[in-house]
């Protein structure tokens, strides 16, 4: 499953020293943004 999903392994791999808050940023970032939105939606909190 890693090798057929790309942002699964980078999301789900630890943030690497090298350029690690870099990479993660972006990776991290595309996922929280429709994470937040549908949380609150569905939630209705």
């Amino acid at each position: 499953t890693e090798a057929t999903d790309p942002c699964s392994g980078l999301a789900a791999a630890p943030p690497p020293p090298d350029g690690g808050p870099g990479l993660l940023s972006e990776g991290q970032a595309a996922r929280p943004a429709p994470a937040p939105v549908t949380q609150p939606a569905r939630s209705g909190h």
